[in-house]
């Protein structure tokens, strides 16, 4: 048995490995369905924490909270953000066989170097170090001067 998501994930074949690591892999991620603005993206906004980049615009995962019976105030209400990227992190595991949750896996391994099968059905104080590893890698933004 191979061990989750290893770094030939989905390459099937000699070649798409061959491609893949010989080619692509060091290039700049280009993202055609993105739910970033564009505008910041020109901009080169420096977003505040990993739940302003990642679940702020992103309706998918709204979704899929809401299904697995997260309250709207978690998906795109008045929580805080750290309470809204804890309630996507209790979704995640309930998605399995949904691209979100290979999706969720690669977006953390591929920038942050995140890796192993990152987020837990328990509430994430209680569930381990991942959530707080997913949390603390993504830096702060630098103080204004």
């Amino acid at each position: 048995m191979t061990s989750f998501m290893t770094e030939d994930f989905l390459l099937d074949t000699e070649f798409a490995r061959r491609l893949y690591h010989d080619y692509a892999k060091d290039q700049p991620i280009f993202d055609y369905h993105c739910h970033l603005p564009p505008q910041q993206v020109a901009e080169n906004y420096r977003f505040k924490n990993l739940y302003d980049i990642w679940l702020k615009g992103d309706h998918y995962k709204w979704r899929a909270m809401r299904t697995n019976g997260v309250p709207e105030r978690l998906c795109t209400g008045d929580a805080s953000d750290r309470e809204k990227f804890d309630a996507w992190a209790v979704t995640v595991p309930h998605t399995i066989g949904n691209p979100l949750y290979t999706g969720t896996h690669l977006e953390l391994r591929r920038p942050f170097g995140i890796t192993g099968k990152l987020l837990s059905p328990s509430p994430p104080m209680r569930s381990g170090t991942s959530v707080m590893i997913c949390w603390l890698r993504m830096p702060s933004p630098p103080a204004e001067s």
